[in-house]
């Protein structure tokens, strides 16, 4: 992106009515909304603890104001219900600028993004266009190495010579499929890596809702079909590759898990929620 100081920036309140949303351009991660988050910002609101300002874009033909990072927080405000009017931070930009500041805001955020939520997003900065992001604002933006953005612009072309006028995939994993009848080859450590996350990716939008809809209402059936479906040696990957998830886990919503002496029970106990967690 050639020209990145064209930007103003401004400090206001702003009406609720007044802010709009865009998650197929600003909402780099793989869903929407955390449930249990909003809920937890509703409570702090409730508490008189004051939220992080919203970050908005003004921009587009009408100048509207569309939130790029705090959709938990816009959410949260809504809900709650009792706020006409909230902080703001808005940026007069244009939407190449204010996409790379969603990420930089999102990379911020104490939950971060995935592996394969951070190759979706270099992936769609690739495909607004070969001249719109440079390879060093993708790999700075989204924290994916630079072979991954070089193999993701080789991708695209390719995708682009085969059917000049088919839409190109949101996801990386879609592109792997499309692309499956590549000569096979040795692949590199990164590769490797890129293709695990893009499996995970696929994986999670196929059966991570449902999965994680269980954990929060029946943690034991989830648990058993998760075990059921890993069998031994899978299980036996967890446990080894895994174990440190359950040494010493601060979660993102200020809930810490302490492990008891003889690994057999967790000492579950609330914490105060700190800043990082109200700029979500």
């Amino acid at each position: 992106m050639k020209n990145q100081s064209d930007m103003s920036v401004v400090r206001r309140s702003v009406s609720l009515n007044s802010i709009e949303q865009n998650t197929d351009v600003f909402q780099f991660r793989h869903f929407d909304l955390d449930e249990h988050h909003v809920d937890m910002l509703i409570g702090a609101l409730r508490r008189g603890q004051e939220l992080d300002a919203l970050v908005l874009w003004k921009g587009g033909e009408r100048g509207n104001l569309t939130v790029v990072d705090g959709h938990h927080r816009l959410e949260a405000y809504r809900r709650y219900g009792k706020h006409r009017k909230v902080r703001a931070r808005i940026h007069s930009c244009s939407l190449n600028r204010a996409r790379l500041l969603a990420l930089k805001d999102n990379n911020k955020t104490r939950l971060a993004m995935t592996t394969a939520e951070r190759m979706d997003a270099a992936w769609q900065l690739v495909c607004v266009g070969e001249t719109a992001y440079s390879k060093s604002e993708i790999v700075e933006a989204t924290g994916v190495g630079d072979g991954s953005v070089g193999r993701m612009r080789r991708d695209r072309k390719q995708l682009l010579r085969l059917d000049p006028e088919a839409a190109l995939p949101k996801h990386r994993w879609q592109v792997k499929d499309l692309l499956a009848g590549k000569e096979r080859r040795d692949y590199t450590d990164d590769e490797i890596d890129e293709m695990i996350a893009a499996k995970t990716a696929k994986l999670d939008e196929e059966i991570g809702k449902a999965l994680g809809f269980m954990a929060e209402n029946q943690i034991e059936a989830a648990a058993a079909v998760v075990a059921k479906r890993l069998g031994r040696q899978g299980l036996s990957f967890l446990i080894e590759e895994h174990a440190d998830i359950a040494e010493n886990i601060l979660d993102p919503y200020g809930v810490e898990r302490d492990r008891f002496e003889n690994g057999d029970e967790w000492n579950q106990e609330e914490t105060d929620v700190d800043d990082d967690f109200l700029s979500r």
